[in-house]
């Protein structure tokens, strides 16, 4: 909370802020978030809980030698090896005295590592505050520039717990007395970077594969600290073409993934590469490429055996086939049939006529090495009916007829027929008399 208070007024901000190094032209991975105080170790200063909240209620330190310990700030858990980069402390508060007052009650600034036996010295771990009349917050640790303030000391994740990790205000005056230094809020931010991983990727099969080869790729995951093992999901990527996901599995600082696929086109796949995109406690990387070359598949088409008969003409569909070597869920959806036989006026004699496949039509064929086999169109032979039409003939006392042939036969064919012999079946005069033919 910032507000104008009379020239009494004295604003302390005190800040430890973690943050990415300006020069590197990078950000850090991580931090903390702003965390709050809820004890303290006090020696001199008043109401030094009033600090814990931004809420217009002060700790008050009027002496040299005012010495207060805040702690349990109840910093999230940094990820086991972690780097930190940098800590800030923000301090909201003000000054009593006049604006230009030389020996301004200020408080000299330092943290803790292990629970208050140890403090950050000399002139990186103790930071003076600047604290003016008019109420403000000032951040030490993460300001003027210098993003990756670590205090002088080189810190390890585990040092941030409640037990171990402490701001210590010395309040300073130069020996003066009856001047105060009053703190609305003190709170702390440390800034992280995960540990690195490395991922590396490797085939079970070969080079070269052939379409349809069922190819594992196996990503291996390794961080490279801490006591966490990298978890989440690995993608393979086959250039920028997403492949698939893996789910990682492992012990240690190591984990693995695989992913499988028979869908690999033809042709070279320069680059496959595994791409981990990291947890929360780990940062990402991405494996170097591996090649695979991927060879067409053989692929069969036979034309099916047809059947017809003798003067039929055979319209083909396309669809009489069948394959071998299809994978993928890939098809063969028509297909150009031809043959001889198919004519009307193909004949018995010369059947079986071969049928021959071309031209397959369906998906993914790009991906095959396609070869025909022939089928054969039967031609059978086709009825012929004969038909016998009777002669009128006057009466002679006998059974003797005659009769005229007739055939079905189809046009262009040369068909002749004859009979051995036709009768009544009694010689009596009559009209539409049946007559027995014999011998056609």
């Amino acid at each position: 909370m910032l507000r104008t208070i009379p020239a009494i007024g004295i604003t302390l901000l005190l800040a430890l802020v973690l943050v990415a190094a300006i020069s590197s032209g990078q950000a850090y991975g991580a931090d903390t978030g702003w965390c709050d105080p809820s004890a303290y170790v006090n020696s001199g200063w008043t109401n030094p809980s009033y600090a814990y909240t931004s809420n217009d209620q002060y700790a008050d330190a009027d002496n040299d030698g005012d010495i207060v310990q805040y702690y349990n700030f109840d910093i999230p858990t940094i990820p086991s090896g972690s780097t930190i980069n940098g800590i800030a402390v923000s301090i909201e508060g003000y000054r009593s005295g006049v604006l230009f007052l030389v020996n301004a009650r200020q408080a000299d600034v330092s943290l803790s590592w292990n629970g208050g036996s140890s403090y950050t010295s000399g002139s990186e771990g103790l930071k003076r505050t600047d604290m003016q009349t008019a109420e403000t917050t000032e951040t030490l640790g993460g300001d003027g520039g210098d993003a990756a303030d670590d205090w002088g000391r080189t810190w390890s994740d585990t040092e941030f717990t409640n037990a171990n990790f402490r701001v210590r205000l010395d309040a300073i005056a130069s020996g003066e007395l009856n001047k105060h230094l009053y703190i609305d809020q003190v709170q702390v931010r440390v800034h992280y970077t995960l540990p690195t991983t490395t991922t590396s990727i490797s085939a079970d099969l070969s080079d070269p594969i052939t379409y349809g080869d069922n190819i594992t790729f196996t990503a291996t995951v390794t961080g490279s600290a801490g006591s966490n093992t990298p978890s989440g999901t690995v993608t393979f990527m086959d250039g920028a073409t997403t492949l698939g996901t893996g789910t990682l599995s492992g012990s240690g600082l190591t984990a693995t993934a695989t992913f499988s696929t028979t869908a690999l086109t033809v042709g070279t796949h320069a680059s496959i590469t595994a791409v981990y995109a990291g947890d929360s406690n780990f940062s990402g990387s991405t494996s170097s490429s591996i090649s695979r070359t991927v060879n067409a598949k053989a692929l069969t088409i036979t034309a099916s055996n047809i059947s017809k008969t003798y003067g039929d003409t055979y319209a083909f569909a396309g669809t009489e086939f069948t394959t071998s070597g299809l994978v993928n869920s890939d098809t063969v959806t028509s297909v150009t049939l031809t043959s001889a036989g198919a004519a009307a006026s193909a004949t018995v004699a010369g059947s079986p006529y071969s049928i021959t496949p071309s031209a397959a039509v369906g998906s993914g064929l790009a991906n095959y090495s396609i070869g025909y086999s022939d089928g054969s169109l039967t031609v059978g032979q086709r009825d012929l009916t004969v038909t016998a039409t009777g002669v009128n003939k006057v009466y002679d006392g006998t059974t003797s007829a005659t009769v005229i042939l007739s055939t079905d036969a189809l046009g262009g064919d040369d068909v002749t027929a004859s009979y051995g012999g036709a009768t009544f079946a009694d010689k009596n005069v009559g009209a539409g008399k049946a007559v027995s033919v014999t011998g056609i």
